[in-house]
């Protein structure tokens, strides 16, 4: 889970292998479209506003990088 200075919550979900926003004052998450993700089970967002991911193909092959410019 991350939140950024705007005050919105981004969710990485596993199970459905997406990323999910709930932007500030809203009632429900929007998925983000980030097609190809496996396994993401990291969420930062940096002041910038920048999200970043860290998705794995297995457990031992994780990847980190900007996903989306918010």
């Amino acid at each position: 889970v991350a939140v950024d200075k705007k005050g919105n919550v981004f969710v990485s979900d596993i199970n459905k292998r997406g990323i999910f926003k709930l932007a500030a004052g809203a009632t429900a998450a929007t998925e983000l479209p980030f097609p190809g993700l496996n396994y993401p089970f990291g969420i930062a967002v940096d002041r910038d506003g920048d999200l970043y991911v860290v998705d794995c193909h297995r457990s031992d092959q994780c990847a980190t990088g900007k996903v989306l410019e918010i």
